[in-house]
């Protein structure tokens, strides 16, 4: 996904790419992308690491996230903002009413990434 999007943004910007573990700094960036499948409703440890050690650089900087997952659900109860989070529309995404939702759906659902996101992602 990560070159998938940074070929496109090439047409358009210097693109720089790395693995996050290899990036050291990000004073030189004018914004940054940062990608993550998620897991259970979370970022993977890697990409945690990566936004707490640069939180300070982040703060000043255009930053947009990018998230691979394989099972998402729209909960019919839960408010997700529409304008922060985009969702692939060729993704097969069911909504169910609350009372419906097992604890995979939870976890896996979009108002669930989202809060996720947010937790840390403040600031930022």
């Amino acid at each position: 996904m990560g070159e998938i999007l940074r070929d496109a943004l090439q047409e358009a910007f210097e693109v720089v790419t790395a693995p996050m573990t290899d990036v050291t700094s990000l004073v030189e960036y004018d914004a940054v992308l940062i990608g993550s499948p998620m897991r259970f409703g979370g970022f993977t440890s890697r990409a945690e690491r990566f936004i707490w050690r640069n939180r300070a650089e982040l703060e000043r900087k255009k930053v947009a996230y990018f998230f691979s997952m394989l099972y998402v659900v729209r909960i019919a109860e839960e408010n997700v903002p529409e304008a922060l989070l985009y969702v692939y529309p060729g993704l097969a995404m069911i909504t169910i009413p609350t009372n419906r939702a097992t604890v995979m759906n939870r976890t896996h659902s979009l108002g669930r990434f989202e809060r996720q996101w947010r937790r840390f992602t403040p600031g930022i």
